[in-house]
């Protein structure tokens, strides 16, 4: 009996040239074999001697191949559940599975240093879809522009009388210690950069600011003017849960953190971003009316 015609309907087969993979639905396992092992498992029916099956396959492969390499390949593949016949030795006696597993213990290291046959097992489609675990750190930033100071402030001028904040709130499993702040230069000179020490236990959150009146400053990093970066918050340290941590290096630019909501501004600006300016990306005055009534964007930091 041939044993690549045994099981037709359930063994599936892929030529890959020198390398054969057999997939075996039923033990949901894939099987890689080398040329060596594919000339055995081609040439085995249960009837032919270790003698036959090692001239067979040394005219194959093109190299002497002994008895015990041959009976090392036809362990191996007895062991995948690729034979359905078991096998037997020059003499003709039949080896059972212990004996062939002792006698399997006496070929040499040589042929046994690499595998003729690897098996793995390959995950059903329940277990592959299942979703990644989830990330290490996890941040919700919020840019809002508002009057008079937020609650969680840690930094940076409260409004006097409005102005924009950007909260940033820790929803993982790690704690955040490090620092949160701005680079920020103003179109009219003024530098707002700044950053403030922070620790962000899981469900905490905290509020930053880089100046009075952000929206009145010509805008931020860039000229007047021209369309602008605006402020670049940044987020500086390590995320740490229990034994270990990974390091935080993220920012983020106002023209980048978008509402969704779009807007017209008092200059004909229909946008979604530069919240903390005001709502105009080349960094013009639209107005505490205007500035203040802005929806609030959100960005993610996750690892």
């Amino acid at each position: 009996m041939n044993p690549r015609q045994a099981r037709p309907s359930e063994l599936l087969k892929t030529d890959l040239g020198e390398e054969v993979v057999i997939y075996d639905p039923e033990s949901k396992r894939a099987h890689s074999l080398n040329q060596l092992a594919v000339s055995v498992w081609n040439h085995f029916d249960g009837e032919k001697s270790i003698a036959d099956l090692a001239r067979l396959v040394s005219a194959e492969v093109g190299r002497p191949i002994d008895g015990s390499t041959i009976e090392d390949a036809l362990r191996q593949l007895e062991q995948a559940q690729l034979l359905t016949r078991r096998f037997q030795e020059v003499g003709g006696k039949t080896l059972g599975r212990r004996e062939m597993l002792r006698k399997a213990g006496q070929i040499g290291g040589a042929a046994l240093a690499t595998p003729i046959v690897a098996s793995i097992l390959v995950p059903t489609a329940a277990a592959a879809a299942s979703p990644p675990p989830p990330p290490f750190y996890s941040f919700t930033g919020t840019a809002f522009y508002q009057a008079g100071a937020p609650a969680d402030l840690i930094g940076g001028p409260g409004g006097c009388p409005d102005t924009g904040f950007v909260r940033i709130l820790n929803n993982g499993p790690s704690t955040f210690v490090g620092t949160i702040g701005f680079i920020a230069v103003a179109g009219n000179g003024v530098n707002g950069t700044a950053s403030y020490a922070v620790t962000l236990s899981p469900g905490a959150s905290a509020s930053v600011s880089f100046n009075c009146e952000s929206s009145n400053q010509g805008g931020w990093n860039g000229p007047t003017g021209s369309t602008q970066n605006g402020a670049e918050f940044v987020m500086n340290g390590t995320a740490t849960l229990g034994s270990q941590s990974q390091l935080v290096a993220r920012s983020i630019f106002d023209k980048d953190i978008h509402s969704g909501v779009s807007r017209t501004n008092p200059f004909g600006e229909t946008l979604d971003n530069y919240i903390l300016q005001g709502g105009s990306s080349t960094g013009r005055d639209t107005g505490d009316a205007y500035e203040t009534t802005q929806t609030p964007g959100t960005f993610p930091f996750h690892s």
